[in-house]
């Protein structure tokens, strides 16, 4: 389901490329009537309208990781503390590994 849905944010993206492009041709192909206007041309407004469809599609997209990587991070490490560091098991129990190596060094010696 997140695969999905990133691929189709992706996929609108290109799109929204491909609009931005297609709008910058347009303008630079249209000859200003009057260089001076205080108003856009339609085809500037186009431009506009393509360029801010696609930040937000973008700023979207890294939402949607953003709070992959919060979810892929809980599922790791639960227990997070305030200082920042990250751990599997709950405070005051040793991690698996811990207590393998631990074990075996002390039945050895």
């Amino acid at each position: 389901e997140r695969k999905h849905a990133l691929s189709e944010l992706s996929l609108k993206i290109s799109e929204a490329r491909a609009r931005v492009e297609a709008a910058r041709q347009a303008c630079a192909a249209s000859v200003p009537s009057a260089p001076s206007q205080a108003e856009p041309t339609l085809v500037e407004r186009e431009l506009m309208r393509a360029m801010n469809k696609q930040a937000e599609l973008q700023a979207q997209k890294a939402l949607k990781l953003f709070s992959l990587i919060a979810v892929c991070r809980r599922v790791t490490h639960p227990y997070i503390y305030v200082n920042g560091e990250a751990a599997s098991s709950p405070p005051g129990v040793a991690e698996p590994e811990r207590q393998m190596a631990g074990g075996s060094a002390g039945s050895a010696g």
